[in-house]
């Protein structure tokens, strides 16, 4: 039971540093940056990243937040930075509502920030 706990802590541990990697690698306005992970001496693990606030897709989405327009502006958003992690090789694997972070940058109120570059291969 010991081991699997282990080989579990070994995995979670390994998908934050894949994320933090991968976030720094692309060095994109549109991902949310990654500053710190690690492990804790009681076992836990943590990620630090930047503050962000505003509010996800899958939000604006549920409350009818967004009209055409503004819904073209987020995907134009979203293509344009998976056009940049594919050019390096990078997909993201698991892009939905959840993972598009909507915040206010340069006056733009949909300015998109992906999240959770974790799985990505």
């Amino acid at each position: 039971m010991a081991n699997v706990k282990s080989e579990r802590a070994d995995g979670v541990l390994q998908r934050f540093i894949r994320e933090a990697q991968t976030a720094n690698m692309l060095r994109s306005r549109h991902i949310a940056e990654v500053g710190d992970f690690g492990q804790l001496p009681n076992g836990s693990f943590y990620v630090t990243m930047e503050l962000l606030e505003g509010h996800d897709l899958a939000h604006a989405m549920r409350h009818k937040l967004l009209d055409r327009a503004k819904m073209i502006h987020v995907f134009t958003q979203v293509a344009e930075t998976l056009a940049i992690a594919h050019e390096k090789g990078i997909v993201h694997r698991d892009l939905k509502p959840d993972n598009v972070f909507l915040v206010t940058e340069d006056g733009d109120p949909q300015f998109v920030k992906l999240l959770d570059f974790g799985i990505a291969k």
